[in-house]
């Protein structure tokens, strides 16, 4: 089975110019866990709930917020449309990353899959 076949499709994206307690809302609303973070489009980085509540639970200058790009993984290990879902499923074990966003072979955003999707394809399989 391919990446492609599993991923989720409706990507939310934020801009890397957002706050963290924004980005924390969309997620909260949206009942996700990941967000990948764009630059004039093209994905960038990614970011967790994580990584957020770590960062709202230190105080900051209200003048200056957090933005999400000052806190997003950096060259987040992306996936093709075409990776088998085995090979998603060792990264998660190899490099302890929870979400992977799926490219097309221009590069934009296909789609993310999680731990989330793998489990639930586990959980179908037994």
């Amino acid at each position: 089975m391919k990446v492609s076949e599993l991923m989720t499709k409706k990507v939310k994206t934020v801009d890397r110019q957002m706050s963290v307690t924004e980005a924390l809302k969309i997620m909260e609303e949206s009942n996700i866990r990941h967000l990948v973070v764009t630059r004039a489009g093209k994905p960038e980085s990614i970011i967790s709930d994580r990584d957020l509540l770590v960062v709202l639970s230190i105080p900051s200058d209200q003048e200056n917020p957090i933005t999400v790009g000052q806190i997003s993984s950096k060259h987040p290990i992306t996936l093709k449309l075409e990776t088998d879902v085995k090979e998603a499923a060792q990264f998660v074990l190899d490099k302890k990353v929870s979400a992977f966003p799926i490219l097309d072979e221009k590069g934009n955003l296909a789609g993310i899959i999680t731990t989330h999707d793998l489990i639930r394809l586990l959980l179908q399989k037994i």
